[in-house]
């Protein structure tokens, strides 16, 4: 059955591409023709690029494996947008589930969150867009981790214990670009108390 798609599939791609050279051969023979068609696909791709930088809304996607993994899509160009909007993730996420007044350092491990870039592999690679339904593959030819891409990595919380060794903790929240830490937020300081 799959060599009969595979057969399939070679004879279609086959067809297209013999489409393609009689287009471009029928397009070579009048100048105005070849302008016509050249005018068509830079107006295609100006409408693309358009719609992709001012019609298509940033997502946080939640994994559905693992809860406290995030994927960006349609990455806004502002970083600080970007971290306004993983800033407010978080903190919904945690008020909806506890008031602040009674967050204990136990529950608040639960909200290790992380936040990467959502992206699609090629060559066999899932990118990080495979977490999203898929655990972490370690066996195989093809393993998959989210280690494997640390330039996706946006922002991740941690909890942090206060210097006082007391029971009181805070949760930062860590951005990052291209593995290097640039900035710090912190959501919930405790410390004070």
């Amino acid at each position: 059955m799959a060599i009969l798609i595979i057969i399939l599939f070679a004879i279609l791609a086959g067809i297209a591409v013999f489409l393609l050279f009689k287009l471009c051969v029928w397009a070579l023979k009048k100048r105005i023709r070849s302008i016509g068609i050249l005018s068509i696909v830079g107006i295609l791709c100006i409408g693309i690029f358009i719609n992709d930088r001012y019609f298509t809304d940033m997502e946080l996607i939640q994994s559905d494996v693992y809860q406290q993994l995030y994927l960006v899509k349609n990455r806004v160009a502002n970083d600080e947008e970007v971290h306004r909007s993983i800033q407010k993730k978080v903190l919904e996420v945690i008020n909806e589930q506890h008031s602040s007044e009674s967050l204990t350092i136990k529950e608040s491990e639960k909200y290790d969150f992380q936040f990467y870039e959502f992206t699609k592999g090629d060559w066999g690679a899932g990118g990080t867009a495979y977490f999203l339904d898929h655990e972490e593959r370690v066996d195989g030819m093809m393993a998959e981790l989210l280690a494997y891409y640390p330039n996706d990595l946006i922002a991740e919380t941690s909890v942090q214990s206060c210097t006082d060794n007391s029971s009181n903790f805070m949760i930062v929240l860590h951005y990052f670009e291209k593995r290097r830490q640039i900035k710090t937020d912190t959501l919930f300081n405790f410390c004070e108390k």
